[in-house]
C-alpha cells in the first residue's frame, strides 16, 4: 500500500485537488441558487406589496369628477318662463286696520251674479272676482260690468283643474290663457298680480311656478261654505261672522243662489260692527 501510495504520489495529489475543486464549486453553485432564489423571492414579494401600495393609493385618491350633463327641460312655447322665486301666500291682509277683503269665485254658474254686482253697487262698494276662463267666455257681458264698476279681478286658471295634479306646461296654459281672453273682452284689463288656486289645491311647486309667472297666490281667511249643497244661509253668516277680524279675507261665490242672498246682510253687519270693505288691494296695504 506504502509502495502504491508512493509511486502514485502526484496522481492521488491530482485527484485530491479535484475533488476539492469539484466540492467547492459545486458548494458555490448550490449556494448562488439559493441566494437567487431568495432574491427573486423578495423581488416578488417587493413587487407585490408595490403594487398593493399602489393600489391603496388609488384607492384613497378621490375619484375622477364625472361631468353630467343636466337634463334638457321640453319647450312648452317660446314664451315659457323659467323658473322663480316663491311670493309668500296671502290669507290675510293687513292687520294692523279695521278692514275686510270681500272676494268673489266665479268658475260654475252666474246665479248670483246680479245680486253681487247690484248690492256692491248700491253701497258704492268694490270687491276683488277670481274669473276663470271658460267663464270669462260664456259671460263676457259680465265681465265687463264686474270692471266697469270698478271692481279687480284676479286670475282662476281656465277650467278649473287640481294645480297639483297637471304638468308646469298645463299651467302655464291655463293662466295664460285666461289673460287673453279677459284682455280680448276687456282690452287693458290686468289680472296679475293675484291669483287664486281652484279648490284651493297647491303646494310649493306650484308657488314657485306661479311667483315666476308673475302671480302672488291668495288664499282666504275664511271660506263662507255658500258653495255646499245643503248649507243654509244661517250657516253662511255665522262663517263669516266668527271670522270676522282686521286684514281677512272672505271667499265667496258667484256661482250659487245663497250669496246673493245674504250679501247684503253680510256688509250691514261687518259694517255696523266698524270694517271697512274693499278689494284686495286696499285690505293688503
Amino acid at each position: 500500500m506504502k509502495k502504491f501510495i508512493k509511486k502514485n504520489r502526484l496522481w492521488l495529489i491530482l485527484v485530491l485537488i479535484i475533488i476539492i475543486i469539484a466540492t467547492v464549486g459545486v458548494g458555490f453553485y448550490i449556494y448562488k441558487n439559493r441566494h437567487q432564489n431568495n432574491n427573486n423571492t423578495n423581488i416578488s414579494v417587493t413587487m407585490s406589496t408595490n403594487a398593493n401600495n399602489n393600489t391603496s393609493k388609488n384607492t384613497n385618491q378621490p375619484p375622477k369628477k364625472q361631468t353630467t350633463q343636466p337634463t334638457p327641460t321640453p319647450a312648452v312655447s317660446a314664451s315659457r318662463p323659467v323658473w322663480g322665486q316663491m311670493n309668500k301666500e296671502v290669507n290675510i291682509g293687513n292687520t294692523s286696520k279695521k278692514q275686510i277683503a270681500l272676494t268673489f269665485d266665479a268658475g260654475s254658474g252666474t246665479q248670483s251674479a246680479e245680486q253681487i254686482l247690484s248690492i256692491l253697487k248700491a253701497n258704492n262698494l268694490h270687491a276683488t272676482f277670481f274669473l276663470t276662463g271658460k267663464w270669462a267666455e260664456q259671460n263676457p257681458e259680465l265681465v265687463k260690468r264686474i270692471l266697469a264698476n270698478g271692481n279687480t279681478i284676479g286670475n282662476h286658471s281656465y277650467d278649473h283643474p287640481y294645480l297639483t295634479k297637471i304638468s308646469d306646461a298645463e299651467i302655464y296654459d291655463e293662466f295664460a290663457k285666461t289673460e287673453n281672453i279677459i284682455s280680448t273682452i276687456v282690452p287693458g284689463a290686468v289680472m296679475k298680480p293675484y291669483f287664486r288656486a281652484p279648490y284651493g289645491d297647491r303646494n310649493q311647486h306650484v308657488w314657485d311656478y306661479m311667483a315666476n309667472l308673475g302671480y302672488q297666490s291668495i288664499y282666504w281667511t275664511v271660506d263662507a261654505w255658500d258653495w255646499q249643497e245643503g248649507v243654509s244661509a244661517d250657516v253662511v253668516t255665522s262663517r263669516i261672522f266668527s271670522n270676522e277680524k282686521n286684514g281677512a279675507i272672505i271667499l265667496m261665490h258667484v256661482g250659487d243662489d245663497l250669496t246673493g242672498q245674504v250679501l247684503q246682510e253680510v256688509i250691514t253687519k261687518l259694517q255696523n260692527d266698524g270694517y271697512k270693505l274693499g278689494p284686495l288691494e286696499e285690505v293688503l296695504k
